[in-house]
């Protein structure tokens, strides 16, 4: 995944695509650098990295299928930085 936060452009190794039986392959619904970090969240997974010159990758959660099916795809995220709080939107309605 190419990012561009100033200077050369930079890759990240993020973990390939999940490809199911007849799906399209997974895609990036949300990317934010903020407050050191970099927040990458795709349509069945979520990533956080240190975005320093270092770049490190602290946290993955990769959705599981039986998640999918019962509560959808990732559809946006939205990250508040400085207070640490991640909210995703999903496909389908909760069941709550």
């Amino acid at each position: 995944m190419p990012y561009w936060p100033y200077g050369w452009p930079k890759t990240l190794c993020c973990s390939e695509p999940r490809l199911g039986e007849g799906e399209q392959e997974d895609g990036w619904v949300y990317v934010h650098q903020n407050h050191g970090y970099l927040l990458a969240v795709s349509e069945a997974s979520l990533q956080l990295w240190s975005a320093g010159q270092h770049k490190l990758r602290l946290c993955c959660h990769n959705r599981s299928d039986q998640g999918l099916l019962e509560e959808g795809r990732n559809l946006a995220a939205f990250w508040n930085g400085s207070k640490g709080l991640v909210a995703v939107l999903v496909s389908e309605e909760s069941k709550c």
